[in-house]
């Protein structure tokens, strides 16, 4: 309930100019842990959403939870109380062009009012052939005509009509019943990533373009689970897969490229299973793998530097498999893991370097600083307190 973000959460700037283009060597990440010794309801993460006042809403496998930097505040389902969530296993998290949030579970999808903090059920009715086609729903998306597209996992594509509450199915041979994602590019274009692939739709007559099983020059290898979509800043879009790795639409050449995990490469993708994608404000892309940690695109060698858990370095992530990314609007990094919770990365912490006691000899003797002192050669001389 708060009208400024910046005057209640952590007051941090903007991401610092990571720029995709520029890269000399990999950006080094500090990472803050949030787990539920902190509140967080599960440390699986599925899904990670800023709301239009500021809010960060994680979803987890065992509950919806609303952070403002320092409380987390929990929403379960609660069986005698048909206002609360319809299921803990949270898939996904929207907003609508009227702030109420649309929450994706594995057993219906719900809206929250967030003015009377109640959920509305949205379910499977096998007698009504208006009601949502399946519970078990992957993704909530709106586009810039205010329709509400529901992705289901068997079901799949369902329209929203705000007039009645009843949903229209999308109906079409090419596709199957499982979509896990939609997006709008900035052309108007609307693209379908479905378990069978990648498809381009009409929403006019519902017609669709499969890209695969085409010519070379369109093609987009057979039997890929699309993940997510994601485009860039010049247009072009990104996709996740299932097990293929990621995968680089140019649109404008109707061209794909692949990228992949080699063992021998170092620098290529660190898994080919992908869980999450991250186009970030400045053109950045971030890649969530299972076991291959956080991959961060380097478009000047065509690689990638990973970031992996490291059990020496409370810095570093807290798990290897990420499944949930965000950038919110104050520029900070948010990565979802499976059983290791929420890492925060805050760019505006990087202008300062630690100095600190460690195992390493040549580190500071002592944490308890005292004094300092530079002499005429520009050495930086420093008094503690107990070690010299």
């Amino acid at each position: 309930m708060f009208a400024n973000w910046k005057n209640i959460f952590i007051p941090l700037i903007a991401l610092l100019s990571l720029c995709v283009h520029t890269y000399a060597q990999q950006p080094k990440l500090k990472f803050r842990h949030i787990n539920t010794d902190k509140g967080l309801s599960n440390s699986t993460i599925e899904c990670i959403f800023q709301d239009s006042r500021g809010f960060v809403w994680f979803g987890t496998r065992d509950g919806l939870n609303r952070y403002d930097g320092y409380t987390m505040i929990i929403y379960k389902n609660q069986p005698a109380d048909s206002t609360s969530i319809s299921d803990n296993y949270i898939r996904h998290i929207a907003e609508d062009h009227d702030h109420n949030l649309w929450i994706a579970t594995k057993n219906g999808l719900n809206r929250l009012d967030i003015a009377k903090n109640r959920f509305t059920r949205f379910k499977n009715d096998p007698r009504n052939n208006k009601s949502l086609r399946s519970n078990m729903v992957n993704y909530v998306y709106e586009d810039r005509k205010k329709q509400l597209w529901v992705c289901t996992n068997d079901g799949g594509l369902n329209l929203y009509n705000p007039s009645d509450g009843s949903f229209t199915d999308v109906k079409n041979s090419l596709v199957n019943n499982s979509i896990n994602c939609v997006l709008e590019d900035h052309k108007g274009n609307f693209w379908i990533g479905a378990e069978s692939g990648l498809y381009q739709m009409n929403r006019d007559n519902q017609s669709l373009y499969s890209f695969q099983n085409r010519n070379e020059a369109d093609r987009i290898e057979a039997n890929n689970k699309i993940r997510s979509i994601q485009e860039d800043l010049q247009g072009n879009l990104w996709l996740a897969t299932e097990s293929s790795g990621v995968f680089f639409f140019n649109t404008s050449a109707n061209s794909f490229k692949k990228f992949d995990h080699k063992e021998t490469d170092p620098a290529s993708l660190g898994n080919n299973m992908v869980k999450a994608l991250l186009l970030d404000s400045k053109g950045n892309l971030w890649v969530g793998t299972i076991n291959g940690g956080l991959n961060l695109y380097n478009a000047a060698t065509g690689g990638f530097f990973r970031y992996q858990n490291d059990p020496e370095d409370n810095a570093s992530l807290s798990q290897r498999t990420i499944s949930a990314l965000l950038e919110d609007r104050e520029g900070n990094l948010w990565v979802g893991t499976h059983r290791g919770g929420i890492n925060f990365f805050s760019p505006a912490a990087e202008k300062f370097s630690l100095y600190r006691q460690g195992v390493n000899p040549s580190s500071l003797s002592y944490n308890d600083v005292k004094a300092f002192c530079e002499d005429h050669e520009g050495n930086i001389w420093i008094g503690t307190d107990g070690g010299g």
